[in-house]
């Protein structure tokens, strides 16, 4: 029943009525809100509606009414502090009465023997623009039902503090109305804790979830005991934008006899971040999710215990600033998802006037066919010195593409961030360049991109690239070290031309390719039930005729050709360089066939390197004794190691599984389909890394010219040294070229060289908003949890061994039987793969790079496991299972 309002001092005119004085906090309704208090209200709406919330139950405000009475506290507490301590003192010593302390042992029963929080939820808790935040009791770590009562006893008492009863004075003018609502929940035992608001409380940024974060229970972060970490996660991209890990000292955690205790902390974990990325990133949805529910930004107590939030308040946050006006540049969202594997580092000025170069023939004909009037150079830029996509320019874009929303970006492109798609980023239409896509162009550019494409067929692509093969093989075989330097010149303008040729005619195959392996996985999702994608990968795995997959098998069959000669493997062994080995073996049984098959391979494969688009990387090629050091980690293995075999057995295992999926599926149209999508996948692969393996071939050429430019430039005195022709751009190689013109060569090089060599120590995050500041970017923060990292199933097998981590191609070699992990991985990373057993890589989706290898070799691979070479050291024995996608540490 409705219970009576009541005010100390006047008549009980419900005294006798029967009431529930506790109520399950299940059962609370909006009504009740004078009955229980805005927090009890709070929690109840979000339970209400689904979100994580402890349960409990609430000793309503009548309850306080009657103990009140039963002490004899009449009239207005308007005394001095003698007179408030004389209350409290009071309210305390008073018993609970027969009648409450049933009710609260039957629900205090319900809690199934857990510590209990018992909070305060006054009637009066949050004046309009004022937080009564910290002016009433909460007492942790409740183990029984005496403890109960006396906790209970305290909330009321703290109604009557000096600072609650000035702040109701301050706030309403009076203190007459106020009542005291309980709310006793099962306490949660956090490993960490904290607060998450919804807007910037100090800045007002309207688009920030900011997370003050803590070891331990919360407590220590609401009293004060130590600096929080602070954690911005941006509300556009759900990522963290911002970062500051604190030297915590403390945690405070449940006592073993009851209630809380201070514990100090070891001086590792004290400056360890206690709040992964990941877990920042679920956090803030969830605060979403309260705002969602109640309006305007919120200020919410959260505690993480086993993996899983629970949210244990939530107010409204007073006296927010108003939001900042941020600038076009502050407001833009960068983003490296499927760029880093090709450009690690930062560019020098050549390689981004050629990756500039390069943009429009691979993308300015999808958007003009599209009806687009927009420069497709605006959808990357330079962060850090590095190529990024722009997030606000690719978003405006993807609204008016269709099929947009069909597929699972993030599993196939990779990165942290990319499963959130356009549909699921946050940016307003004021943060998005205008793309002029009037009606009719909107409503006529799907057909005309349509019959653009279809011409474009994996066919009509392999025969171009035929022919652009044949072209670079007689630009090849040129006297082209005779020509003048303006005949050089000449010659890189001939290969940039003919790569431009090669990305418009390669490209939409090779999309609509792609297309095709999405296709394939969503096809064995829905016919086979194929959720982890194994059966998918399963079917393209070992396809043949893929560049980078061969370069590697050549590597083995070198160190096996090695391997048949003593004498020869004798010298690859013990020396150092392949200058010693080639004097040392002259003349002995098997060189003549080594060195053939050597000079074969680097015709053949030498075009390879690490960061492959990056002009200033020296090639295989140019690096023989890092090709001989390949090569003599490959020979202990060798016994273990026969990627020919394995590709034959791959080949099998395809073979029977497709025949298996072809007798699942009884109806012949379904039959038919899948044969036509599982071959054009299939072939898909095998274009997509031909084409960049021809391109990246191209782009040597233009190295190799560029060197012999700046060998000249060098010794005629307009260049310092060689190596400064990469940081001039393609445009200003004529002007320095004819000299005489007043261009200042020097003048260009040596600010942008201290620019370049900058960015080489510093990581950029995978997504940065605004201008990027090193100072403030936030750094992954690494957490193995339980010790089972997740990521996405590439190539199924189980594998138990001793990690090998790689950070870079050329550091270190993986010996036969160890598990990589890698950062990401290139074409210069494939040699790594021969030995490995098993493979893991922090970024990257099922097309990258390392997912197509590894499916290709035929390992168990998983990806886009995040900071995995933070969380794993070289030699832990480690568990990948490369069917569900996981990686455990095993010691």
């Amino acid at each position: 029943m409705r219970e009576a309002k009541f005010h100390p001092g006047q008549a009980d005119v419900a005294a006798t009525e029967p009431i529930d004085l506790v109520i399950s906090l299940v059962d609370v309704q909006p009504a009740d809100r004078p009955r229980v208090g805005a927090k009890a209200a709070n929690l109840a709406a979000m339970l209400r509606a689904g979100l994580p919330v402890p349960p409990g139950f609430c000793i309503g405000a009548e309850a306080y009414r009657r103990h009140a009475r039963a002490c004899g506290l009449a009239g207005p507490a308007d005394g001095t502090s003698e007179r408030l301590a004389a209350i409290r003192a009071a309210i305390l010593d008073a018993p609970v009465a027969a009648e409450l302390r049933e009710q609260i042992e039957a629900h205090w029963l319900g809690l199934d023997g857990h510590p209990a929080a018992v909070r305060s939820s006054a009637t009066v808790e949050d004046l309009p623009g004022r937080s009564a935040a910290g002016q009433y009791e909460t007492i942790l770590g409740v183990e029984d039902l005496s403890a109960c009562l006396r906790a209970v006893k305290q909330c009321w008492a703290s109604l009557w503090g000096e600072r609650a009863v000035a702040y109701r004075r301050r706030a309403a003018g009076e203190t007459r109305d106020a009542a005291m609502a309980v709310i006793v929940q099962a306490m949660v035992p956090a490993d960490v804790a904290g607060v998450a608001f919804t807007a910037d409380p100090i800045g007002g940024r309207r688009d920030w979830v900011v997370i003050e974060a803590a070891f331990g229970l919360g407590k220590a972060v609401v009293d004060g005991a130590v600096t929080p970490d602070r954690v911005v996660v941006s509300r556009r991209v759900p990522v963290v934008e911002r970062r500051t890990t604190a030297r915590k000292g403390l945690e405070v955690v449940p006592a073993a006899d009851g209630g809380v205790t201070e514990r100090p902390l070891e001086a590792d974990r004290s400056s360890r971040p206690c709040l992964p990325d990941a877990a920042a990133v679920r956090l803030a949805g969830l605060a979403a999710d309260v705002e969602a529910l109640f309006g305007p930004p919120q200020d919410i107590e959260w505690a993480l215990a086993d993996g899983e939030f629970r949210l244990l308040q939530a107010r409204p946050i007073t006296a927010l600033p108003p939001a900042p006006e941020l600038s076009w540049e502050d407001r833009q969202v960068w983003s490296n998802v499927n760029l880093r594997e090709a450009a690690p580092d930062p560019l020098t000025p050549m390689a981004w006037s050629l990756v500039s170069v390069f943009w429009d023939p691979m993308f300015g004909p999808l958007l003009r066919k599209s009806g687009f009037d927009f420069d497709p150079i605006r959808l990357i830029g330079l962060v850090g010195g590095r190529v990024y996509f722009n997030v606000n320019a690719s978003a405006a874009v993807a609204r008016y593409m269709p099929g947009r929303g069909t597929h699972d970006h993030g599993a196939v492109f990779g990165g942290a961030q990319a499963s959130a798609g356009p549909a699921e980023l946050n940016l307003p239409d004021a943060d998005l360049p205008d793309i002029r896509l009037p009606w009719l162009p909107r409503i006529l550019g799907p057909a005309r991109l349509l019959a653009w494409l279809l011409p474009r067929t994996l066919r009509s692509g392999r025969r171009q690239l035929g022919l652009f093969a044949e072209r670079l093989a007689a630009m090849e075989t040129q006297p082209w070290r005779e020509r003048s330097e303006l005949g050089l010149l000449d010659r890189i303008e001939d290969a940039r031309r003919i790569i431009n040729d090669l990305l418009r005619e390669g490209f939409p195959p090779m999309m609509s390719g792609m297309g095709m392996y999405m296709a394939l996985v969503a096809m064995c999702r829905r016919w086979f039930g194929d959720e982890g994608g194994t059966i998918a990968n399963r079917l393209v795995a070992g396809v043949g005729g893929l560049a980078d997959a061969e370069a590697g098998v050549c590597l083995w069959q070198l160190a096996a050709a090695a391997h048949e000669h003593p004498e020869v493997e004798k010298a690859i062994l013990e020396e150092e360089t392949f200058h010693a080995v080639r004097r040392r073996i002259a003349g002995k049984p098997g060189a003549e066939a080594f060195l053939a098959s050597w000079v074969r391979f680097l015709r053949e494969h030498g075009h390879h390197t690490r960061g492959e688009i990056e002009l200033c990387n020296p090639r295989w090629s140019e690096r023989p004794d890092y090709v001989l050091s390949l090569v003599r980690s490959l020979i202990p293995g060798l016994d273990r190691t026969d990627p020919v075999a394995r590709a034959r057995r791959l080949a099998r295992q395809r073979a029977d599984l497709t025949a298996d999926c072809r007798r699942r599926l009884r109806n012949p149209l379904k039959r038919l389909a899948f044969d036509a999508v599982l071959r054009r996948a299939q072939q898909a692969l095998a274009f997509r890394e031909t084409s960049k393996s021809l391109a990246v071939r191209w782009i040597a050429t233009i190295r190799w010219t560029l060197l012999e430019i700046g060998e000249r430039l060098a010794r005629r005195g307009a260049l310092d040294r060689q190596e400064d022709i990469f940081f001039l751009r393609l445009d200003e190689l004529e002007p320095v070229v004819r000299d005489g013109t007043g261009f200042d060569a020097r003048a260009r090089i040596a600010p942008r060289r201290a620019e370049y060599e900058k960015w080489l120590a510093v990581s950029p995050p995978q997504v940065v908003f605004g201008r990027f500041d090193p100072d403030t970017a936030a750094a992954p923060a690494a957490d193995a949890g339980d010790g089972v990292l997740c990521g996405y199933a590439v190539c199924p097998g189980v594998v138990r061994g001793r990690a090998r981590v790689i950070l870079h191609a050329g550091d270190g070699h993986v010996l036969p039987g160890e598990v990589l992990v890698a950062p990401f991985t290139d074409p210069g990373w494939t040699p790594y793969f021969l030995n490995a057993a098993a493979i893991v890589i922090g970024q990257g989706g099922l097309l990258s790079h390392g997912s197509i290898i590894a499916r290709e070799y035929g390992i168990p691979c998983v990806t886009n496991v995040g900071q995995v070479t933070q969380l794993i050291a070289t030699g832990q024995v480690v568990e990948v299972d490369g069917g569900k996608g996981t990686v455990r540490i095993v010691e």
